[in-house]
């Protein structure tokens, strides 16, 4: 059930949308007001960024760094071009290959983007480790804020949403099925950054020329603040809960 607060929020967040809100279904097969982040691309292991079915985006890192020790290992994302300082952001996670070791998910408060330099939070699934993850990157190293167990079944769906009030960060994971019942939620508090823009991350955790990273994800959605994630998923995010995509 939604309660009065979440049907103020999502007042709120609709009032909001039009002037710095983000939504991007790829209904259109593009990813046109994204930026793509390619970091190893001058390296020839740049990722590669496709739309299964016209309506999904994959990205895909085909092989990790071959020079892991001075770049670090295949990673690659797309961020929105808005800055923001509260937010939720949001994206369904359809495919991916569960036989890669690798981490995905949403990213928040990402700032000065490029190698060897990007900052941000992010939550991840990690597949080698069963975890939900919300990691700080300082110049793309990677620190672990909290964690959880949780086991995703590449057959099914789910939408991953990570939020931030202030230095309180939380990153839920929900079956896109039952989108009122979280299937795991981490919790941290970081104060290192206060702002900055909104997106999906992903890298490989081989640290070895053959680590690859691919997943596929759809409906991406950063509010500029966050909210009782029952009444977005339900009814703000450009109506993409009342849709459950028919698996290929």
């Amino acid at each position: 059930m939604i309660n009065s607060k979440s049907i103020v929020c999502v007042a709120a967040l609709a009032s909001l949308a039009t002037a710095v809100a983000q939504s991007f279904d790829f209904n259109a097969g593009t990813d046109t007001g994204l930026t793509r982040y390619n970091p190893l691309s001058p390296f020839g292991v740049g990722a590669s960024y496709s739309f299964p079915g016209g309506d999904t985006y994959r990205i895909n890192v085909p092989s990790s760094s071959p020079f892991t020790g001075s770049v670090g290992p295949g990673r690659a994302g797309a961020f929105s071009s808005v800055t923001q300082t509260d937010f939720t952001v949001s994206v369904d996670l359809v495919d991916w290959n569960n036989s890669l070791s690798q981490g995905f998910g949403p990213a928040a408060r990402v700032q000065q983007v490029g190698l060897g330099t990007t900052d941000a939070y992010s939550f991840a699934y990690v597949t080698s480790a069963q975890v939900a993850i919300i990691q700080r990157f300082d110049n793309e190293a990677g620190t672990s804020l909290n964690l959880a167990p949780i086991t995703l079944d590449p057959a099914q769906d789910y939408r991953m949403v990570f939020s931030g009030s202030g230095s309180s960060l939380t990153g839920t994971i929900y079956a896109l099925s039952d989108l009122g019942t979280p299937l795991v939620t981490v919790n941290t508090t970081d104060a290192t950054y206060a702002s900055g823009f909104s997106g999906v991350l992903m890298a490989t955790t081989v640290t070895a020329p053959t680590g690859a990273s691919d997943a596929t994800f759809d409906n991406f959605s950063a509010v500029p603040e966050p909210c009782e994630y029952a009444a977005v998923a339900g009814v703000f995010v450009g109506g993409f809960a009342l849709w459950r995509r028919q698996r290929r």
